[in-house]
This record gives structure tokens, sequence and C-alpha cells, in this order.
């Protein structure tokens, strides 16, 4: 009988005690929980959160605390940008338009030219000689204090609202939780710098030199992109916490569906899988079925324009000797060969097609010509179809109802759809040649090929960012 009391009674402490565990676990996963905020920018956060601070004044102090956290993010983001664009200055350059172009990888645009080049890192980041000066500071050393510098105040800015008054109803009222928090902090703050580094494990080396010594530019890059990627996640952590302790922040349902736009880091569905849930949506609430048919008309708009390009590689491969079949393939001892062009390396064939139209029984536009209009019609219509939808005070319950979200939207549809020709090309800067002749003239069919894949490239990459916008906008 006490056997079985004791045993009892075990029981039912270790329950309380998983219980406590359980109820401890999630506390600290609701203070930190991000969810109502998906896909909402910093920027946009602080927005709704000011709304809330303006109608309950007890909540100005997590305001100020919030906005303090961001400029101080925006004040590192600025500092590693410099040493990127220093690492890049002092490598010899990014490769402008022309050069890309040039070079047949217009994707390279932007992009460093010394990529392979491990000396000038290791003047930056190890030895400080740089800048055509005298011998500065290594950047290495001063960003491993800046990473320490910018946990300690995310931390210091956090914990001090315990010290503050009429906070009364959050957390920051309570000062059993301020050790909670603490400790969380220390986990989920993830910006790390040489804190733990020895040398003595690493052959003597300073943190800077191993982290960045005679490694090439191409490797640093993504070590700056998650120094700045931790402390996007840090700050963002942090503004959840705040924005949790303001009540119900009331941000309207069209807002939060506008918020999937506003975040470039959002999952995005296949063009089918967004299709495909207009579809179901359009069944389920005949509200939808306008997002469908406009997503429809623009799945066909895209095929239109990849058929027409698939028409201009098959006439530019016959003109210049046709493709190998795969009896010619196997005959070479190259399989592979088999639907690859002959010509490859014809460049007349390229400037009859795209530069004079010499083509053909007669003379015609030149396909450049035609190219150029036709991505400059397809990215207008593009838009054109989604500005319509907030045409009729637009469709209830998305961001189409809301007049102030069309032109938020519409300029960043404008900026993120990959289509560009020859806007605003300047025949001056480029030696006095036209768009087509600049981008087609003199170059061989096996340059020209990926060219055209690129194009319509990027008319599936806009046709997916257009249809995951108009998926985002029903229920799933």
């Amino acid at each position: 009988m006490k056997l079985v009391l004791l045993l009892s009674v075990i029981t039912w402490s270790f329950s309380i005690q998983i219980n406590l565990i359980y109820a401890q676990e999630t506390t600290e996963t609701t203070l930190f929980d991000h969810s109502p905020y998906s896909g909402m920018s910093m920027d946009s956060l602080l927005f709704y959160m000011e709304a809330a601070a303006s109608k309950d004044t007890k909540y100005k102090e997590l305001l100020k605390t919030a906005q303090k956290i961001h400029s101080t993010s925006i004040q590192y983001h600025e500092y590693l940008n410099g040493i990127r664009q220093r690492m890049v200055k002092e490598s010899g350059g990014a490769y402008t338009l022309e050069e890309a172009v040039e070079k047949g990888y217009p994707q390279l645009e932007g992009k460093p030219k010394g990529k392979k080049d491990k000396d000038t890192p290791q003047r930056i980041f190890v030895t400080g000689d740089y800048d055509n000066k005298e011998k500065q500071k290594a950047v290495g050393p001063i960003l491993a204090q800046k990473i320490k510098d910018l946990r300690n105040v995310y931390r210091t800015l956090i914990l001090d609202l315990w010290d503050s008054q009429g906070l009364e109803g959050t957390i920051f009222g309570d000062r059993s939780k301020k050790k909670v928090v603490s400790d969380e902090l220390s986990f989920r703050i993830s910006l790390v710098g040489d804190e733990g580094y020895a040398p003595e494990r690493h052959k003597g080396k300073s943190w800077s030199d191993f982290t960045f010594g005679h490694m090439p530019v191409a490797a640093i890059y993504p070590m700056l992109r998650k120094f700045q990627n931790d402390a996007k996640n840090s700050e963002a952590m942090l503004l959840y916490l705040l924005a949790n302790q303001m009540g119900d922040l009331a941000i309207p349902l069209a807002s939060k569906k506008y918020m999937l736009l506003d975040n470039r880091d959002t999952e995005n569905l296949s063009s089918e899988g967004a299709l495909l849930k207009l579809e179901k949506a359009a069944k389920d609430q005949p509200e939808y079925q306008l997002l469908y048919q406009r997503a429809k008309e623009i799945k066909k708009l895209t095929l239109q324009f990849e058929n027409y390009i698939d028409d201009v590689r098959t006439n530019m491969y016959e003109e210049s000797g046709g493709v190998y079949t795969s009896s010619e393939a196997k005959a070479l001892g190259n399989p592979v060969l088999t639907g690859r062009p002959k010509g490859k390396k014809n460049k007349e064939v390229p400037q009859r097609i795209f530069v004079t139209g010499d083509y053909g029984k007669e003379k015609r536009v030149p396909e450049g010509i035609v190219i150029a209009r036709k991505i400059r019609n397809l990215k207008a219509t593009y838009l054109s179809l989604i500005e319509q939808l907030w045409e009729d005070k637009g469709i209830s319950n998305t961001i189409f109802e809301i007049p102030d979200y069309k032109f938020l939207t519409m300029a960043t549809l404008e900026a993120g759809l990959a289509l560009t020709s020859d806007e605003n090309w300047d025949a001056k800067q480029h030696k006095g040649k036209s768009w087509e002749a600049f981008v087609f003239g003199e170059m061989p069919v096996a340059a020209i090929a990926p060219m055209l894949r690129k194009f319509q490239n990027d008319a599936r990459y806009s046709e997916e960012l257009l249809l995951n916008l108009l998926s985002s906008q029903v229920e799933n």
C-alpha cells in the first residue's frame, strides 16, 4: 500500500515538473513568436508598432528601443557594404553591362572582376596595406569588434527595459522574466566573430588571418553576407519580442497579404503550383475567379513569348547549316552533338537575322528589334493585367481593395520583373551601336543561343513572381 502511494506521489511530482518545463518552453516560444509578422519587413513592422504606441503611451518605450535596434543594424550593414565595395574596387572593380556583354555573359554585370584575387582580402582584412595610403588598421579585427559591439548593444537595449517605468502588463514589468529572456538572448542572437577563437588551435593564426587570409574575393562575398544575415535575423527576433508585448497590432488582412510581396525572402511556389492554388480557390470562393483568370492570361502571354523565341532559335540554326541528327552525331563519335547547331562558330548568320534583317526570301525587320519590342510589350502587359485588378473597388480581402497599395505594389513589380531590353539605351555610350547590334552583332551562333534562353528564363521568372503575388491573396 505504501509502495503504491509512494509511486503515485513520484508520478504526480514528475508530471508536475514536466508540465512546468513545458509551460516554460511554451512561454519562451510565445515571447519570440514571429508567426503574426511572417513575411513582414522591419520597416513595416515598425510602422505598425508606431501606430500601437500612438494609441497606448506605455508602448512608446518599446517603440523607442525597436527604433534604436533598427538604426544600429542599418549602421552595421552600411559598414559591411563599404567593406565589400572597397574590396571590389581594390581587386579591379566590377563589370559594367558593356564589359559583361562583350564577354558573352550579361549576368556578370555588377560582379567583381578579380573574383580569384587572394591578395586584396589579405591586405584589407589582415595586414591593412590598402587604399594606396600609409598602412591602416586591418579590417578583420575591426569587424570582429563591431560584431561583439552589435551583440552587446542588442542585449543591453532589451535588458535595460526592466529598469524602465510604466511597462506593467508586459514581460518588462515582471522582473522574474529578465533571466529567462537574458538566457534566451544568449542563445538566439546569432552574431559570432572571434569569441572563443584560440590561435594556438590554428597554427598561431589570428581570427582575421584564419578567416580571411589568402582567401579569394569570391569566397569573402558569402562570408560578409553571412555576417549581415546573422544581424538581420537577430534584429528581427528582437523586434518580434517587442511587438509581441504591444498587444494586437491590428494589421489588416490585406496588409498581411501585402507582406508576402514586400518580403523578397518568402519561399515561392512554382508557376504551376500557384496556378493550382488559384484554381482551387476560385472553385471554392467565386470572388477569386478574376485572380485565376488573370493568372491564366499571364501564363498564355509567357508561352507565346517563349514560342516566338523558339522559332527565332530554330531559324538561326537552319540558316547556319541545321543541327546534327542522331546518326550524324554517332558518325562523328560524339552522340551529345545531337540537336546542336552545326554552325556554332558562324557569326554571319546572327548578324543578318538580328541586326540587318537580310535573311529568308526578302529583307525583314531585324529580329533584334522585334525581340526588344516584344520584351517591352510583355512587361507592359504583365503590369497592366495586375494594375487593372484595383479597378471597380478591387477584390475583397486582398491588396487589390486598398488603393494605397497600388503604387507600392506596382513600383515593386516594376523593379522586380526581370525583363529588360533597349529601354534607356544610349548608342553614344556604346560606340554608336544600336542595342541589337551591340547584343547580337558579330557574335557566333553558340553565344546567341544562351542569350535567347536567358530571355525565356526572364519571362518565366517574371511569370512566377506575378502568379505568386496572385496566389498569396487567396486563403489556403
